[in-house]
C-alpha cells in the first residue's frame, strides 16, 4: 500500500469518526438554553396542528436542520419567533416542492431560524423584533397550506448544521414531545409585558431653571419569554399644571424576568414642583402606559426680568415693539437662544412678540432687549402681555408672569362674505369688506389668488384705483377674472390687501371653489 493509500484511508477513518461523534456545542457554540425563550410564529392563545416532525423529515433526507410542519391555514399571520435579522427570499428550484417564498431569521451569531411555504413573495432585509409579522403563511413550493419550519446551528463557526437533539430540553416553551406529529401546539409563550421595577430615580432631585432632569426609569420584563421596546416616554406635571414629556429610543432587549434602567431627559419649563406622570413603553406597534410616581423641584432661573417698556398705544399695520431688560444674578454667563414674551389679543388670540436672535447676559450684569411681535397688529382694543421667558436648546422656559398692556387703534378689515360664480370666459368675485376699526382702511389695492383646475398655474386678480372703507362700514367689491375657457375646478386660495409695499391675508370662513364649463 502506498503512503498515498494509507494518508486517504486515515483521513477518511477521520471524517467517519466526526460524522459519527455526537455533535456538542464548543466555548464559541450555540446557547442551548436560547430556543426555550423563542416564541412560536403564530398569533398568541393560537394552537396549530404538526402534520410532520422533525424525525420523519431526515428520515426522508429532505432537510438539513431540525424541521416541523404546522398545518396554518392560508393568510394567518406568521410572526418573528425572536429578535434577529429577517432576509426575505424565494426558492425557485425545479423540484417537486421548494421552500417557495421563505423567510431565514439570523438569531445571534449561532441560530438560524426558517420559516417556509409562505403566500408573499418578499425581498430585501431588515432587523426584526419577536412577536413582529414577517409574513402570511400560504402554499407556495407545496402541494397544501402549511408553515414549514427549520432550525439551524452554525456548526465550527463554518456551516449551517442540525442542532444537537441531546442538547435542547425546551423548544418554543415545549418539549419536544409536545411537537411530535399529530400534537396539537398552542402557543402560550406569548411575547413579555414591560412593568416598572420601582419607582423612577430623579437624577438630581434639584436643578436650575433651564438645565435637563435626567430619569431612570426602571423597565421590568414581567414574563419568562424575551421582551424587546425601542421607546421610552415619561410625563411631568408642573406647578402651573403645564404638562412635558421626555423620550428615549433605541432598542432594548430583555431576558425572561430581566430587568433594565433606561434614562430620560426632560425640560422643566418652570420653576417649582413638578409631579412625575406615567410612563409609556413602546414595542413595535404596542404601547404599554405604566403608572409612576415621583417630585422633583426646579429652582428659579439666575435670570430676573427688571424692566418691561411697552407703548400704551400703537396703530393697526405695525409690529409691536417691547423693551425688556434682564438681569443675571448668577455667577455665569447665559447664551439664550431667544428671548419670548406671549400675550393675548383683543379677541382672545395668543400672540408672541421676540428677540428673533440670540441673547447674550453677562454674569451679574443687566442687558436691554428689544422684542418685536409676529405678525402686524390687525384687532382693535386692548393687548396685554402675559408671560416671558427664554429658549435655549428648541426649549421654552418661564420667567414669570408680567404685566403690561396696550391700545391698538385704527382701521381693521375683516371679510363678511366671499362669493365666486362663472359665466363664459369669466369668474367674478364678490367680497364684502367689512371696517371694525376707529379709522378710515384705505389700502393700496385687494387682491384675491388661487388655483387653475390642473393645480399647478396660479391665478389672481386685484382692485386698481384707491379703496376707502370708513369706520363701522361695509363695502362690495367686485372682481373677474379670465378664464379663456379653461374647463374644471377654480380654487380661491386665499384673500388680503397690499399696503406699503406688503401683502397681508384676510380671514376667511369659506373659500369657494367655481367649476368653469
Amino acid at each position: 500500500m502506498t503512503l498515498h493509500g494509507t494518508t486517504s484511508r486515515i483521513f477518511l477513518l477521520a471524517l467517519l469518526l466526526m460524522s459519527a461523534a455526537p455533535f456538542t456545542a464548543h466555548a464559541d457554540g450555540p446557547d442551548y438554553g436560547v430556543p426555550r425563550y423563542w416564541l412560536l410564529p403564530w398569533a398568541c392563545g393560537e394552537e396549530h396542528l404538526v402534520t410532520w416532525d422533525w424525525d420523519d423529515h431526515w428520515a426522508n433526507g429532505r432537510v438539513r436542520g431540525l424541521a416541523i410542519d404546522f398545518r396554518l391555514a392560508t393568510g394567518t399571520p406568521v410572526l418573528a419567533p425572536a429578535a434577529g435579522m429577517a432576509y426575505f427570499r424565494t426558492d425557485t428550484s425545479a423540484r417537486a416542492s421548494n421552500l417557495g417564498n421563505y423567510v431565514d431569521l439570523y438569531i445571534g451569531e449561532c441560530w438560524l431560524i426558517r420559516l417556509a411555504h409562505l403566500r408573499d413573495a418578499q425581498s430585501g432585509s431588515r432587523k426584526v423584533l419577536a412577536g413582529e409579522q414577517i409574513g402570511i403563511s400560504g402554499s407556495s413550493g407545496a402541494s397544501a397550506p402549511h408553515l414549514h419550519l427549520e432550525i439551524l446551528v452554525k456548526r465550527f463557526n463554518a456551516w449551517w448544521d442540525r442542532p444537537d437533539l441531546s442538547q435542547i430540553t425546551d423548544l418554543f416553551g415545549h418539549s419536544l414531545d409536545d411537537l411530535r406529529e399529530g400534537n396539537w401546539v398552542a402557543n402560550d409563550t406569548c411575547p413579555g409585558a414591560p412593568a416598572l421595577g420601582g419607582d423612577p430615580i430623579v437624577e438630581p432631585q434639584t436643578v436650575p431653571l433651564g438645565e435637563p432632569v435626567i430619569i431612570a426609569v426602571p423597565i421590568r420584563n414581567t414574563a419568562w419569554t424575551p421582551l424587546a421596546f425601542e421607546a421610552v416616554q415619561i410625563t411631568a406635571t408642573g406647578p402651573a399644571g403645564q404638562e412635558i414629556r421626555g423620550e428615549t429610543r433605541g432598542i432594548w432587549r430583555l431576558d425572561g424576568t430581566a430587568q433594565v434602567a433606561v434614562r430620560v431627559a426632560l425640560w422643566p419649563s418652570q420653576a417649582g414642583t413638578w409631579q412625575l406622570g406615567r410612563v409609556a413603553c413602546i414595542s413595535g406597534a404596542q404601547r404599554y402606559e405604566l403608572p409612576s410616581g415621583g417630585t422633583f423641584e426646579v429652582l428659579d432661573s439666575p435670570l430676573q426680568v427688571v424692566g418691561l417698556g411697552i407703548p400704551p398705544t400703537a396703530k393697526t399695520g405695525q409690529n409691536l415693539s417691547i423693551t425688556v431688560k434682564v438681569q443675571n444674578t448668577g455667577y455665569q454667563d447665559i447664551l439664550a437662544d431667544d428671548l419670548e414674551i406671549r400675550g393675548i389679543q383683543p379677541d382672545g388670540k395668543p400672540f408672541i412678540a421676540r428677540l428673533w436672535g440670540p441673547a447674550w447676559i453677562n454674569a451679574g450684569a443687566t442687558s436691554q432687549f428689544t422684542l418685536t411681535s409676529e405678525l402686524v397688529a390687525a384687532a382693535i382694543g386692548t393687548w396685554r402681555l402675559m408671560e416671558i421667558g427664554y429658549i435655549k436648546e428648541g426649549h421654552l422656559f418661564t420667567l414669570g408672569q408680567v404685566q403690561g398692556q396696550t391700545v391698538v387703534s385704527g382701521a381693521s378689515p375683516s371679510v363678511e362674505e366671499l362669493r365666486a360664480s362663472s359665466s363664459p370666459g369669466r369668474i367674478t368675485v364678490i367680497l364684502r369688506l367689512k371696517n371694525d376699526g376707529s379709522e378710515p382702511f384705505t389700502p393700496d389695492s385687494i387682491e384675491v389668488w388661487g388655483w387653475k383646475p390642473d393645480g399647478v398655474e396660479s391665478f389672481h386678480t386685484q382692485t386698481a384705483g384707491a379703496i376707502v372703507v370708513p369706520p363701522e362700514r361695509t363695502v362690495v367689491i367686485t372682481l373677474g377674472i379670465e378664464t379663456n375657457d379653461v374647463a374644471g375646478n377654480w380654487q380661491i386660495a386665499e384673500v388680503g390687501y397690499w399696503l406699503g409695499g406688503a401683502f397681508y391675508s384676510l380671514e376667511v370662513d369659506v373659500l369657494p371653489e367655481v367649476w368653469v364649463r
